[in-house]
């Protein structure tokens, strides 16, 4: 391909034995590119998920909605990487918020204690530092000694 003015390509050259089969019509949905999920499917995945529902009963019941296994644009395991990627999000917001409150309640009780944390582009926790006084005096006096020999 070669580019030839702003919105406008150009085939140089095409090598055949490159080229493969198109999918068929019954294997469409196991590409990639087909197997979105949609902003109802991603509810009621979530609705559920949330009621105590099985992966594979949920899988059932997907297939049920659509009308057979072979309308279903998701497999089981993209129905079981959505659930544990949504159910990590959630873990790691509540984590990370456990901890916030932790450190704001350490640093009420005992003014020595310093906390820091940096978030990344998105808003989630990248890195986070603390330190309490005890901790703060202990490298000061070892600070002090190596320095005196």
């Amino acid at each position: 391909m070669s580019k030839k003015g702003e919105d406008q390509w150009i085939v140089c050259r095409l090598v055949a034995e490159h080229n493969h089969e198109l999918a068929s019509p019954n294997s469409q949905k196991f590409l990639w590119s087909r197997r979105k999920k949609t902003e109802a499917q991603k509810d009621l995945l979530d609705l559920l998920d949330n009621s105590g529902v099985r992966p594979s009963k949920i899988a059932s019941v997907l297939i049920n909605q659509v009308g057979g296994v072979d309308r279903l644009n998701l497999t089981g395991q993209d129905i079981q990487n959505y659930l544990q990627t949504r159910r990590q999000k959630e873990l790691e917001k509540r984590d990370a918020q456990l901890m916030l409150q932790y450190f704001q309640r350490r640093q009420s009780e005992n003014p020595g204690f310093f906390y820091a944390i940096q978030m990344d582009v998105n808003g989630h926790l990248a890195n986070c530092f603390w330190v309490d006084d005890r901790s703060r005096i202990a490298y000061k006096n070892s600070r002090e000694r190596s320095s005196c020999f």
